[in-house]
């Protein structure tokens, strides 16, 4: 801690400093909030960190695979993870937006040309109702 902030939390400063009415202000803001942390710890309150808390550690990346699998995934009979929504929408945006056919789509998403279509016409159905 610099001498003027020491000075200016004790309330010594002199104002001999040619901006004084900047000083002036940073020692009453400065004043003002060590007083106020003073009464907090006073009175047992939290200053800084919540006290008492233990940190808990959280498998969050899993948490979020495990709602992609339960929500977003669609499994078939043999229980292999079915095409998302997203896939699903992607390839109806790519074949309004770039004219490609349903068939050229199935190397970049892995999605049947049927499944395409279908995508489709039910993306077109849903945006036009």
């Amino acid at each position: 801690m610099s001498s003027l902030t020491q000075r200016i939390l004790l309330g010594e400063f002199d104002g001999s400093s040619s901006d004084d009415e900047e000083i002036a202000m940073a020692q009453l803001i400065m004043t003002r909030q060590y007083r106020k942390f003073q009464r907090r710890r006073q009175q047992g309150g939290h200053v800084g960190s919540t006290s008492g808390q233990a940190w808990i550690p959280r498998d969050k990346v899993g948490a979020d695979q495990r709602i992609n699998a339960d929500y977003f995934c669609e499994n078939d009979a043999t229980e292999a993870a079915g095409l998302s929504s997203i896939q699903k929408m992607i390839a109806a945006l790519r074949m309004m937006a770039y004219g490609t056919p349903a068939d050229s789509l199935d190397e970049y998403l892995k999605i049947e040309e049927s499944t395409t279509v279908d995508s489709l016409r039910n993306f077109y159905s849903t945006v036009r109702t």
